[in-house]
C-alpha cells in the first residue's frame, strides 16, 4: 500500500490538520493511521565527518560548533539506516552521541541532522470521527515557535505497516 495526503494545514489556533489521507492504490480513505509531527530548525547542522559506530548501541555524529546539550533531541534523515528522532546522550564541542543501532552497510553520504524544536515532544494527530481521512491535533505553546522563522516539519504517518514521512518547510505566522 502507498499512502498520500492532500494537505497539511496549520491554523491560527495552533491546530494542525492532515486532510484526505488515502491509500494510493485504490484511493480509499485511511481512517486508522497513527500520525506524529516533529518540528525542527530549518537548516541542518553541519556534519564535519563520517557518522560512526562507537559500539554498545552508541553512534557518533561529528558536528563541530553545535550548541546542543545532553537530553536535547536531533532528527536524522537521509541515512537509510538510522533515520529518526534521538535524544542526545553525550556532547563535546565537536561531537553529538546518540543511542541508536548503527547500520554498517547504510549509505550515510546524504544524511542530514536537524535540531529538534519540539525536543522529543511528538505532536500526535488523531482521526476526526466520521470524516474522510481527516486528522487533527494541537501544537503546544511550549515549543516557542518564532514568528517569521522557517521550520522543517516532519510528519510521520503509519497506516497498516506502511510509513510515509512528509517533510514540509513552513514559515511561522501568527494572527
Amino acid at each position: 500500500m502507498a499512502i498520500t495526503r492532500s494537505k497539511l494545514l496549520v491554523e491560527s489556533d495552533n491546530l494542525w490538520r492532515v486532510t484526505s489521507l488515502t491509500d494510493k492504490t485504490d484511493n480509499s480513505y485511511i481512517n486508522n493511521a497513527t500520525i506524529k509531527v516533529g518540528v525542527c530548525e530549518d537548516t541542518p547542522l553541519s556534519l564535519g565527518g563520517v557518522i560512526s559506530d562507537l559500539g554498545g548501541g552508541e553512534v557518533n555524529l561529528p558536528i563541530a560548533s553545535h550548541k546542543k546539550a545532553t537530553g536535547e533531541y536531533v532528527r536524522i534523515v537521509g541515512s537509510k539506516g538510522i533515520d529518526g528522532e534521538y535524544s542526545i546522550t553525550v556532547v563535546d564541542p565537536s561531537n553529538i552521541k546518540i543511542t541508536a543501532t548503527y547500520v554498517a552497510d547504510a549509505d550515510y553520504t546524504h544524511t542530514e541532522v536537524y535540531e529538534v524544536v519540539s525536543n522529543g515532544y511528538q505532536i500526535s494527530i488523531s482521526y476526526v470521527p466520521s470524516s474522510d481521512g481527516d486528522y487533527q491535533g494541537t501544537l503546544p505553546d511550549i515549543l516557542h515557535i518564532h514568528a517569521e522563522a522557517w521550520y522543517k516539519v516532519f510528519t510521520e504517518v503509519n497506516a497498516t505497516g506502511t510509513m510515509l514521512l512528509i517533510r514540509d518547510r513552513l514559515q511561522a505566522a501568527f494572527f
